[in-house]
């Protein structure tokens, strides 16, 4: 494939995902795939990785997943930008994900990658899982999936259990129903860890619209914050291990954990800087001590960082 530029607009992760895979595929089976964004780890950074060789791999594939932060860069850092579009280095892939693209200046970018509109994409949940799980040669029954499905109607939620039981049952390649009841958690206890996922991917009105259901059950927020700042103090320690050299099996090795949960967790790792991530621990333990102390309110001012991912 010669083009190395891509951009996906779409509004289902999911979707978005696959079209990633699909686009990564095309390519060395060892490229490195690396989110980025641009509000977080700034464009300098970014142009400067898509320049640099992959000393590891034939190529590298940069996700920044906030496109629509392009058009806020100041005029000199956009024109090095689309002079990057325009000369992209050989050993680099760059895909933009935009859930917004009414910006003046969009076909400036549009123009120099490959679109992707997924937004007229329309599929079902069960049609989707029932493919998802076939094309990873997983059998699963009517049973086990009609319960998949009551966990709702997030499609990017439902693939995530998809892969958790994948990775349970990855010695027998079949899913039925006791597994789902052996290895899920309540849909409760589900929606906590979606938040974090929210959480780490910046998704605020998503992760917004979570904590307005998890506070029907009257959980408090500062159980809550506690389990977003764990599990991202969880990732920061694997990104540091990861940089350190660290393989999928020193991490299944390490946590006593399968090699496939070993997986997930070094790809999280990968898929988050050290630097954004260190930016996020401070905010996140600046607000637990705010809400504490008591010069926070807790709701107010957990809402408002939400808000503002």
């Amino acid at each position: 494939m010669d083009a190395r530029n891509f951009i996906i607009y779409g509004i289902d992760d999911s979707l978005c995902e696959d079209k990633i895979k699909e686009i990564v595929g095309n390519f060395a089976s060892d490229t490195e795939i690396l989110n980025r964004s641009i509000k977080d780890d700034g464009i300098s950074q970014i142009l400067g990785e898509l320049n640099t060789p992959n000393f590891l791999s034939s190529n590298k594939a940069i996700i920044i997943t906030d496109g629509e932060n392009i058009f806020k860069l100041a005029d000199d850092y956009y024109k090095h930008f689309l002079n990057y579009l325009a000369n992209p280095a050989s050993f680099s892939v760059l895909i933009i994900l935009f859930k917004d693209i009414k910006m003046a200046n969009f076909n400036d970018l549009k123009s120099l990658a490959v679109y992707y509109d997924l937004t007229n994409i329309k599929i079902s949940n069960d049609v989707y899982l029932k493919e998802f799980f076939i094309k990873n040669n997983y059998k699963i029954s009517d049973v086990a999936l009609s319960l998949i499905l009551d966990y709702g109607d997030d499609l990017t939620k439902l693939k995530n259990i998809a892969l958790e039981l994948m990775c349970y049952k990855i010695d027998t390649l079949e899913i039925v129903e006791s597994d789902i009841r052996d290895l899920l958690d309540s849909p409760l206890e589900n929606n906590v860890y979606e938040l974090c996922n929210a959480v780490i991917k910046r998704d605020s009105l998503k992760a917004y619209l979570i904590y307005n259901d998890l506070t029907k059950s009257n959980m408090s927020i500062t159980y809550l914050l506690g389990l977003i700042i764990n599990k991202m103090q969880e990732i920061y320690n694997n990104a540091a291990l990861v940089n350190a050299g660290y393989s999928q099996n020193d991490l299944a090795e390490l946590y006593s954990v399968k090699l496939g949960r070993a997986y997930y967790m070094l790809q999280d790792a990968k898929n988050n800087s050290i630097r954004s991530l260190k930016r996020t621990l401070n905010k996140l333990y600046s607000l637990e001590y705010g809400i504490k102390k008591g010069t926070l309110k807790d709701k107010v001012a957990f809402s408002s960082y939400l808000l503002s991912l």
